[in-house]
């Protein structure tokens, strides 16, 4: 009997045995695989069960394996996934590719065979229901402030108290705090209710946390970050090319602008201000122009937005400087 492929005669199964294998491969496909691991306890998270085992990587290997489509007729000895790199930390997601070997044969006829495959994987991490409640206060977002002060600090506690909600825990972070709340919604009310009183930016985010089984439902916490402005009212900016004195925080910045004699509203955005000193200084003369001393050098130099104004020498004024530009801060009127 010749093989029908090849024409070989050492036929084991209507084909050679390499024609067999061919024809034949011990695996059909791979299902889609995707599960869920707990960042803190390592429990694995397949078809709808925590799963506990030696090692988180074990687990995941032993659920590679049940995702493996064999093929029919086939005899299989084992199937062996090689070695898994799970990065366990809250809310990453691991892609890749296993390697799994298959040991088997297409006949019995034949001797035992090795065959190599490549299945993509995703691993995502998160909290089982267990350690979700233990040692973390419950909560469902985290407000993130920046630039904060005692005022700002104030504000937002008496706010919190206002609508009943307290931080779960607060953790000091560079120029201010992260505060864990208990409701989304309490998070990102309070960071448009900060914006709304002293302006800056804010972003928000949301990553994976836990699933709720019953319902399959996916369970997110959220981030809302405000990087509140790094001045205040009454202080002088420089941005671009304009020296402006800072009137209202909100949305925007309503500003002075003293070389224009006008109210000017801008968007915030921490990297295009200059803070600029706001002093006192004299006047040194009236006539012909309107000169003060600098509040660097103490040379008498002229104001660049002198207004008609009834002035003497020794009046003290606001003034602030831009290099040797020197600008009156009271010729406007809210």
């Amino acid at each position: 009997m010749f093989c029908p492929k090849c024409g070989r005669k050492d036929v084991v199964d209507v084909f050679c045995a390499t024609c067999l294998r061919e024809e034949r491969p011990l695996v059909a496909g791979f299902k889609e695989f995707s599960l869920e691991i707990c960042t803190d306890c390592g429990k694995v998270l397949h078809k709808g069960k925590w799963h506990e085992g030696a090692t988180t990587e074990s687990l995941v290997r032993d659920a590679l394996v049940q995702h493996v489509v064999l093929s029919p007729n086939i005899d299989v000895e084992r199937i062996e996934v090689a070695p898994l790199t799970i990065e366990r930390k809250h809310g990453l997601k691991n892609t890749g590719e296993a390697t799994v070997t298959v040991t088997g044969r297409a006949s019995l006829n034949m001797p035992a065979y090795d065959e190599v495959y490549s299945f993509p994987y995703t691993v995502q991490n998160l909290h089982c229901p267990r350690c979700s409640k233990i040692g973390t206060p419950y909560f469902q977002g985290t407000l993130q402030v920046r630039n904060e002060t005692p005022e700002r600090v104030k504000f937002l506690k008496e706010y919190l108290k206002n609508v009943d909600s307290t931080p779960a825990k607060e953790e000091k972070q560079g120029s201010g705090h992260d505060y864990y709340l208990t409701s989304k919604t309490t998070v990102e009310r309070a960071a448009r209710a900060l914006q709304e009183q002293f302006g800056g930016l804010v972003k928000s985010s949301a990553r994976l946390f836990s699933r709720n089984h019953q319902t399959s439902k996916e369970i997110y916490r959220t981030t809302w970050f405000i990087e509140l402005p790094p001045f205040k009212k009454g202080d002088a900016l420089k941005r671009e090319e304009a020296v402006l004195l800072i009137i209202e925080l909100g949305k925007r910045v309503k500003c002075y602008n003293p070389a224009r004699n006008k109210y000017e509203f801008h968007e915030y955005d921490a990297k295009d201000w200059t803070r600029l000193p706001v002093v006192e200084s004299t006047i040194s003369s009236t006539h012909p122009q309107l000169m003060v001393l600098h509040p660097e050098t103490f040379q008498a130099v002229p104001v660049r937005n002198a207004m008609p104004r009834q002035h003497e020498i020794g009046d003290k004024v606001t003034v602030t400087a831009d290099g040797d530009k020197v600008y009156l801060l009271e010729t406007f009127k809210e």
